[in-house]
């Protein structure tokens, strides 16, 4: 009878942990711009995106017998992007990605990397004095959106098991974007504002992952010594999630909001550009309150042509 029992609680402990992995809210393929100054030129370059979590397993009536450890989520994320300056006020964006996750459960390890999903954006200059040498107030207006493409790897099911449909990395779905850039800047000093909001479909495995709408604001100073041009920023970050679904049906433990703040660097030589930013997470409700989000940080290079 005992063992009997002891069976039933461990079964009951590895369903648990296996459903667990629904509250990983990392599903892949979003895109961002940040401060993007010399508005008529190409530039092509490389994006490093590093960023962990901690989720806790999915309540039940046996964690309260059995304590188990959060498990531990890191993401690894290398970006090959561009902007082509394609009409006098048209500006088309490509972002390549190569993601790597990395998951420790119970001192289990696991790995997924590969290509992740691609995605292709235009944007229409609405209003742009950004350059000019004649403005002291200089003002961008970006409006546009795109398509994400299921270039990345995702299956429901791998070798007869259930995998963890959000550290994959690609979400098999063609996702829908529309985005807004607004930045102005006074002399030295600049506001950049940046919305996005991506619209999911269902892909073929049944799985759709919720919309997602992102807020960033940052302010910013222009300085330059000598042929050296430096643009420290400081701001805040919004993202929300709604939940993901599966045959229709709500997953629960899924989506949810983050506030981080943020702060970084560009610096600007001749054709080249490099740039630095680091995310604080200040408030956070994420897999209705099972997901601690850890600190985010971004390097980049590009060239300019």
């Amino acid at each position: 009878m005992h063992k009997a029992l002891l069976l039933l609680l461990v079964l009951q402990a590895f369903a648990a942990g296996t459903s667990a992995c629904d509250v990983c809210s990392c599903s892949s393929g979003g895109s961002y711009y940040g401060i993007l100054p010399q508005f008529q030129k190409h530039f092509i370059g490389v994006r490093y995106t590093g960023s962990s979590s901690l989720a806790n397993h999915i309540p039940s009536y046996v964690m309260d017998q059995i304590a188990l450890p959060p498990t531990k989520l890191q993401l690894h994320s290398a970006e090959l992007w561009g902007r082509f300056y394609v009409a006098k006020r048209v500006q088309l964006f490509a972002f390549a990605p190569f993601n790597v996750f990395r998951k420790n459960e119970n001192g289990v390890i696991s790995t997924v990397y590969g290509l992740g999903d691609a995605t292709l954006m235009a944007n229409y200059a609405v209003i742009n004095t950004g350059d000019s040498l004649l403005k002291k107030l200089k003002h961008t207006v970006l409006l546009g959106g795109g398509m994400k493409f299921p270039t990345g790897k995702f299956k429901s099911v791998d070798d007869g098991s259930i995998t963890n449909p959000n550290i994959q990395t690609g979400t098999g779905s063609f996702d829908f974007i529309v985005n807004g850039v607004y930045t102005m800047r006074y002399k030295k000093a600049g506001l950049n504002t940046e919305a996005s909001y991506r619209i999911n479909t269902t892909n073929r495995d049944h799985y759709r992952f919720g919309n997602r709408f992102n807020l960033s604001l940052k302010a910013f100073l222009w300085l330059k010594a000598k042929n050296i041009s430096f643009l420290p920023n400081t701001g805040l970050s919004f993202e929300n999630a709604q939940k993901n679904t599966r045959n229709n049906d709500v997953k629960y433990y899924t989506g949810g909001n983050a506030l981080y703040a943020t702060l970084g660097m560009e610096t600007y030589f001749k054709r080249f550009n490099i740039g630095f930013s680091f995310q604080q997470p200040v408030a956070y409700n994420l897999a209705e309150g099972l997901i601690k989000p850890a600190q985010r940080c971004t390097a980049s290079l590009t060239f300019m042509f």
